[in-house]
């Protein structure tokens, strides 16, 4: 398992995270807060708070560099989706379930046809998020089973190749089943590290998934809820 985040780390992330105004008011100065860099310096000041466990600023700051980048790069670049999966996440650790599926169903439809290790934490949080409000996850089990099927994953975008998902886990520890968060560890491992896939197998969740296509739709969410229609 991946150990849960201790002190001193927490420490750091608050002396980081009061640090940021001075850039950040230097940037809006002379006038750079319309640059894909300030919307990179957003999101990584977004994902500081996300580990503190706040949540709305996290989003605020995310949103922000979502709409940087929705003006300054091409309909397909990878940082989109990417980004909209960061939003999706801090949303799901907030409890607004309906953002969140709404984002990360956004963040999918823009991995069509390029497919990438995005995509992988874009299914993880698909995974995640109808866990947690007691859905069937299964289909997008099957797309995380073929994604990780392919013989080399790239990482497109200047994206870092390796997840720091630790807060997230954590997050969820509580929420979910033991069977599931672990399942859930092992899949960040393996799209951190392809040799860990094999290492799937041994959970019964994953060991009894079907592949299914990535191309294949995702289905309206309230047919995959196992929880009773509102009147």
């Amino acid at each position: 398992m991946l150990p849960s985040a201790n002190k001193r780390p927490q420490a750091l992330d608050y002396k980081a995270e009061q640090s940021f105004g001075e850039p950040q008011a230097a940037n809006e100065k002379t006038g750079r807060t319309e640059q894909p860099q300030f919307a990179i310096d957003l999101n990584n000041h977004a994902l500081l708070l996300r580990r503190l466990m706040r949540f709305d600023e996290a989003a605020a700051f995310l949103k922000r560099a979502i709409g940087i980048e929705d003006r300054s790069l091409p309909p397909d670049h990878p940082k989109r989706a990417h980004r909209r999966n960061n939003l999706a996440i801090v949303c799901m650790l907030a409890d607004r379930f309906d953002e969140a599926r709404r984002i990360n169903a956004e963040a999918w439809s823009l991995k069509a046809g390029q497919h990438d290790v995005t995509s992988g934490r874009i299914l993880f949080a698909r995974v995640a998020l109808c866990w947690l409000r007691n859905a069937d996850a299964s289909q997008y089990l099957g797309q995380l089973r073929t994604l990780l099927a392919q013989p080399e994953l790239p990482c497109q975008g200047g994206i870092d190749r390796q997840w720091a998902a630790t807060d997230i886990l954590d997050q969820l520890r509580s929420r979910l089943s033991p069977e599931e968060v672990d399942l859930l560890v092992a899949i960040v491992a393996a799209l951190n590290e392809p040799s860990k896939v094999a290492d799937l197998e041994r959970f019964d969740l994953w060991h009894s998934t079907v592949a299914v296509p990535l191309e294949t739709p995702w289905p309206n969410d309230r047919e995959m809820s196992k929880e009773p229609a509102p009147e």
